[in-house]
């Protein structure tokens, strides 16, 4: 019974449970109680995990968050179907935020300094993703650690996002560059 009292302090309600899988603690998980998840969303926390959804936030099937660091999705935003969000690092998306199906936001990576010892077996390197508002990510992105969207901006289809895009931006591509401002 305690954990139905945690998820009804959060502000979600019973189908979240019924539909969705949560592990770890969930005293690091803070949801508005405007958020919608659909079925198959999995959350998992890591010892210094912690996940936000804001006001209106809508999560579509599928999307896994691994919480090793702060995850923090703004108000009005949409995660797309089938989105990862690998946060070792922070992730953070500002207000209104679009997210087409199949994105990765990976905030973290192996580090390969260690001469003959294993890929895995290395530290990992953590880095930030912030995102700013208003900000139309489309299908198959990755966005990769120690990466700033500003705001106003698209993100092609297919990009991958290894670089600061300034505000008011179109950048496509991978690596993706920016191709032109928004409302030229």
């Amino acid at each position: 019974m305690k954990i139905l009292e945690k998820i009804r302090k959060a502000g979600l309600v019973l189908s979240v449970l019924m539909n969705n899988r949560l592990k770890g603690n969930l005293a690091v998980c803070e949801l508005s109680s405007s958020c919608r998840l659909q079925k198959g969303v999995t959350v998992s926390f890591g010892k210094k995990g912690e996940l936000k959804l804001r006001d209106n936030v809508k999560v579509k099937t599928g999307a896994v968050f691994e919480c090793l660091g702060m995850i923090d999705i703004g108000a009005g935003s949409v995660v797309g179907v089938y989105n990862w969000f690998q946060g070792g690092g922070s992730i953070t998306f500002g207000r209104n935020v679009i997210v087409g199906s199949h994105c990765n936001f990976i905030a973290s990576t192996h580090s390969f300094n260690e001469k003959y010892t294993d890929f895995k077996k290395q530290p990992l390197v953590k880095g930030d993703i912030e995102i700013g508002d208003n900000v139309w990510i489309g299908s198959h992105v990755t966005i990769l650690n120690n990466v700033k969207i500003g705001d106003n901006v698209i993100i092609g289809a297919h990009s991958l996002v290894n670089a600061d895009i300034e505000s008011n931006s179109i950048a496509v591509g991978t690596p993706a560059r920016v191709m032109k401002k928004v409302w030229e």
